[in-house]
């Protein structure tokens, strides 16, 4: 009778072992897949995301004189939600704006620059300039998917009439 017992027994213990096997194989390979070159972890599952850069210098359209305090930000095409935190441009009019953007979702951004401080540096029309972010911008050179881009863009604003 304990011969039985153990016989019955036996196919729960092999299904036990072969989905111990298989979780730590899948395991394995999921760990693999899923880091960067540099062993950071990234996310695989849901719409993918990218670390987005642009960098640049405003100027003065007649002048082409750098303008500081202008005030740059990103937005989406589709919607007016602003991306990333909007940043000021410093003594030379240069800015470096960072945020997440979705690639794959429109493929393409807005820069939007604005003068808040009129005072001191004069009057400058507020412009929004359009920018393409290809899917191709954020893989590698073997095709795989990165998750990173930077682009530079320079701005010209032109003074308002005051």
């Amino acid at each position: 009778m304990a011969i039985i017992k153990r016989f019955h027994k036996a196919p729960f213990l092999i299904f036990k072992l072969f989905s111990f096997i298989t979780g730590s194989v899948l395991s394995i390979f999921f760990t693999i897949g899923c880091t960067k070159p540099n062993n950071e972890l990234i996310a695989s599952y849901g719409m993918p995301v990218a670390d987005f850069k642009v960098s640049g210098t405003v100027r003065s359209a007649d002048q082409h004189l750098p303008i500081k305090g202008i005030a740059i930000y990103l937005s989406d095409t589709l919607d007016s939600a602003q991306a990333g935190a909007p940043v000021t441009t410093d003594s030379l009019g240069k800015y470096l704006l960072t945020a997440d953007v979705f690639p794959n979702f429109q493929g393409k951004v807005i820069i939007h620059a604005r003068d808040f401080d009129s005072s001191l540096n004069g009057s400058f029309l507020p412009k929004d300039t359009t920018i393409s972010l290809p899917d191709s911008a954020f893989k590698g050179a073997s095709g795989e998917y990165l998750g990173l881009d930077s682009e530079n863009v320079d701005l010209y604003l032109g003074r308002s009439a005051q």
